[in-house]
């Protein structure tokens, strides 16, 4: 009797979960970015057609279950048909600048007008694609074509607490793409169609709403009255100098405390093959928000000597000639001009720059003089 029960609640369970997937993820989900990536099933990283409209809050509070510190903000994340984050109908248009890069790209947390690609274009009046989410050179060659991108800019923003690949041409593939480029050429369409299925097979299983109820009920309950809340040792809770409470992801501290190794070489590839289009090339750095705020934060413990990783890659990068733009030192300037009027440019509960921060960017670009 006991083994048909149990039978009986695995698979009940396992039903109620399949059929729980029915559910859109923006219902659940706290932040857009949770919403949009979950059916990432065709050139980028996002759903296309997609459409997230709520209200939203920072990733280190719900990672370190702090409600209390939460900053809700009204967002609004649009894709386009490809799954990258542009208003429908934008990669049948030619553009001028190329946006790469991460999730500070394409503006995790951010509203869709608040994004560096939609600021920059703004302030410029050029056509900005924003492609954040994919680096391997396959794909961006066939952006750069789609869009007719000629004598423009390709802007590829890199983030300090990341590693760079040892190549863009030969890496970056997901596991799908690999299996399928065995049986299938990569300029094919039916590799685009069976690259979507495989998308489609590897997501499926990463949403589960029944785990996000789950354990939204374990937070809920660990509150320091039912439960002790337990410490997250992925976020560290800090202090500003005028008192106001700020959080990070503790690897920013370690990477910021040690010093590391930086090579620029699949940024050098990048340009080249880049420049082979009829493009220039641009590198963005952006540093980590502990980097930006270390000189604010009270009994920090010193920083290692110079070079610092990023320093490092502009080194490189300029000895290759390459135009590259480190905004640590435009942050840390916009930081001391704000503190004191108790504004920021990265939200203080999510590890990502914010419209203040994204604006100082795009000055930045437009003041370096390299768009068309």
């Amino acid at each position: 009797m006991l083994p048909r029960l149990i039978w009986f609640l695995v698979l009940s369970a396992a039903l109620a979960d399949l059929g729980a997937r029915l559910i859109p993820p923006q219902f659940l989900a706290f932040r857009a970015w949770e919403a949009v990536a979950v059916y990432p099933t065709s050139e980028g990283p996002f759903t296309p057609l997609s459409v997230y409209s709520q209200n939203a809050y920072g990733d280190l509070a719900n990672l370190a279950n702090l409600p209390a510190l939460r900053q809700y903000r009204p967002e609004r994340f649009t894709t386009d048909e490809y799954g990258f984050r542009n208003p429908p109908g934008a990669a049948a248009q030619s553009a001028s600048v190329l946006l790469l890069g991460d999730s500070f790209a394409a503006g995790s947390g951010l509203t869709d007008t608040d994004t560096l690609s939609a600021q920059l274009a703004q302030l410029s009046g050029q056509r900005v694609y924003n492609a954040a989410g994919v680096t391997r050179w396959s794909t961006v060659s066939r952006l750069i074509e789609r869009l007719r991108l000629k004598q423009g800019l390709v802007i590829f923003q890199v983030s300090e607490r990341f590693d760079l690949p040892a190549s863009f041409k030969a890496g970056g593939a997901s596991l799908s793409q690999r299996l399928i480029g065995r049986v299938v050429a990569e300029d094919s369409p039916w590799f685009q169609r069976a690259q979507a299925t495989g998308r489609l097979a590897e997501s499926l299983p990463a949403y589960s709403p029944l785990r996000i109820a789950a354990r939204r009920t374990v937070s809920t309950l660990e509150n320091d009255r039912v439960f002790p809340r337990l410490p997250q040792r992925s976020v560290v809770g800090k202090q500003l100098q005028n008192g106001t409470p700020i959080l990070f992801f503790r690897s920013e501290i370690e990477n910021f405390q040690r010093l590391r190794s930086a090579s620029a070489q699949s940024l050098v590839e990048m340009r080249t093959l880049v420049e082979s289009t009829g493009n220039r090339f641009l590198v963005l750095l952006v540093p980590d928000k502990y980097n930006v705020y270390f000189p604010w934060l009270p009994g920090e413990p010193t920083a290692p000597q110079e070079p610092r990783y990023l320093d490092s890659l502009v080194a490189q990068l300029q000895a290759e000639r390459i135009a590259v733009l480190n905004l640590t030192q435009a942050f840390r300037r916009a930081a001391a001009e704000s503190i004191p009027n108790g504004s920021y440019i990265y939200y203080l509960d999510d590890t990502h720059w914010n419209r203040q921060g994204v604006q100082r960017a795009a000055q930045e670009i437009l003041n370096s003089r390299t768009l068309p």
